[in-house]
């Protein structure tokens, strides 16, 4: 398992496969517990945010660019991310 610099796991990821171009911006989306401390990496890592935190249907949402240039939606999710599923019991 990777972890991130400060050497925490991140956190849940969607990834998109086929062609992508008209359907989204990023290269990725990160699902986030909040977005407080992502802001202020993103800022101490030199990132732009290219939208701002904003509402939309299943949380809060940004897009920052990564001075490598790629392009990242995090989202806050409304309801809290569970850390593991629950155990699966086989009779």
């Amino acid at each position: 398992m990777s972890t991130t610099l400060d050497g925490r796991r991140p956190s849940k990821v969607l990834l998109y496969s086929g062609p992508l171009e008209k359907y989204v911006s990023q290269n990725a989306t990160v699902i986030v517990e909040s977005l407080t401390p992502v802001l202020d990496v993103l800022g101490k890592a030199g990132a732009t945010i290219l939208e701002a935190p904003n509402e939309v249907p299943n949380g809060t949402r940004i897009v920052a660019r990564h001075p490598d240039g790629s392009v990242f939606e995090y989202m806050q999710p409304r309801v809290r991310v569970p850390s593991a599923a629950p155990p699966l019991h086989c009779s």
